[in-house]
């Protein structure tokens, strides 16, 4: 399997930013089986999404700042220079 984090055009890694990771979590585990990892930050603590063991993503909390923002998917893909 190639390494997404290596391969240009590869989706490498996904976020959920949410107004709910409580809620986001137990719905994404329960329906899909991810396992999370918490990874603490100074202000909040980034979920580490992980399937079949391997990280895929993570899911946070919307930033106070952007309280209007709805939540969503953001999708990150590697490429070989900016």
């Amino acid at each position: 399997m190639n390494d997404p984090m290596a391969t240009h055009g590869a989706f490498s890694w996904n976020e959920l930013i949410t107004s709910d990771v409580d809620r986001a979590v137990a719905f994404y585990t329960g329906i899909y089986g991810w396992e999370t990892e918490d990874f603490p930050m100074p202000d909040y603590t980034y979920k580490v999404v992980k399937a079949g063991g391997n990280p895929v993503g993570g899911i946070m909390p919307k930033p106070p700042t952007a309280a209007e923002m709805p939540d969503a998917w953001v999708g990150y893909v590697t490429v070989d220079d900016v």
